[in-house]
C-alpha cells in the first residue's frame, strides 16, 4: 500500500502548520502589500515636499520682510544671524538632527522591528512640516520644529 500524500501547510510540510509571523505577512497578503507600498509612496511625497521642494527657497525665506527682493512669506527677522548663516543654519539643524537620530535609529529597529520606526518616522515627519508650516514665520521656532522632524527623518 502507498502512503497517503502529506498534507502541506502554509510555510511546512508533512501536515504541519507553521504560523505566519508578522514581517512574512507583507509577502502573502495582498492587503498588507498595498498598505505597507501606500505608505511607502507616502514617505516619499512627505519628504520631497519636506526637502528637495523647500530646499531651494531656503535663501527666499531668510532674507527679510522689507529688503529689496524679499518676499512676503520671508521670515520678519533671523535672529541675529547675517543672511549667509541663516540660510546654512536652516538646512543645518535639520541634517543636525538626522545625524544624531542615525545613531539612534537602526538599534531601535533591531529592537522593535523596522515596520513600527518606519511608521514612527513616517507621523513624526508629517507633523514636524505641519509645526514648521504653522510657525514659517518666526525663523528660531522655525529652526527647532526644523531640528526635530530631522529627528525623525533618520529612517
Amino acid at each position: 500500500m502507498l502512503p497517503s500524500k502529506p498534507k502541506s501547510g502554509m510555510f511546512g510540510c508533512c501536515g504541519r502548520k507553521d504560523k505566519v509571523v508578522p514581517y512574512q505577512e507583507m509577502y502573502i497578503s495582498p492587503k498588507v502589500f498595498s498598505l505597507s507600498i501606500n505608505c511607502l509612496r507616502f514617505a516619499v511625497f512627505v519628504d520631497a515636499i519636506a526637502g528637495t521642494i523647500e530646499q531651494p527657497n531656503y535663501p527666499i525665506m531668510v532674507l527679510p520682510r522689507g529688503s529689496p527682493g524679499s518676499h512676503p512669506d520671508s521670515f520678519p527677522d533671523t535672529g541675529g544671524l547675517g543672511f549667509s548663516a541663516a540660510t546654512y543654519f536652516v538646512p543645518m539643524s535639520a541634517l543636525l538632527g538626522v545625524a544624531i537620530a542615525s545613531l539612534v535609529i537602526g538599534i531601535l529597529s533591531d529592537k522593535w522591528g523596522r515596520k513600527p520606526c518606519l511608521m514612527l518616522c513616517l507621523y513624526g515627519t508629517v507633523i514636524g512640516c505641519i509645526l514648521k508650516f504653522l510657525f514659517r514665520f518666526a525663523f528660531w521656532p522655525y529652526c527647532a520644529f526644523n531640528f526635530l522632524n530631522g529627528l525623525v527623518s533618520a529612517s
